[in-house]
């Protein structure tokens, strides 16, 4: 499988799919809150080497420590998610983290 990081994966999601712009602006959000966690503490990082673990404490710090609503937590989390399934879709990863 091809190494390739999370951010290039949305940018390729976001080139082949037609969304809005206020779409557009939610996913790279998501992305940019996963990628700015301490969990992550990466500005970017291989979709390989995401893991649930990753995603877990993505979650803690959102509700706990960032104070975030669990609505505001899930629309992140399916925005990440989507992007991730796509990187299933292409082969890049063989199973979304957060469906592990």
């Amino acid at each position: 499988m091809t190494e390739i990081n999370l951010s290039d994966v949305l940018n390729e999601y976001l080139c082949f799919n037609t969304m809005r712009a206020a779409s557009i602006k939610n996913y790279r959000a998501a992305v940019r809150y996963f990628l700015s966690s301490q969990a992550v503490n990466a500005s970017d990082i291989s979709v390989a080497r995401i893991t649930p673990e990753h995603i877990a404490a993505w979650r803690d710090e959102l509700l706990n420590e960032r104070g975030l609503s669990a609505t505001s937590y899930n629309n992140y989390r399916k925005h990440v998610s989507v992007v991730l399934n796509y990187a299933v879709k292409r082969g890049y990863i063989p199973a979304n983290p957060f469906l592990l």
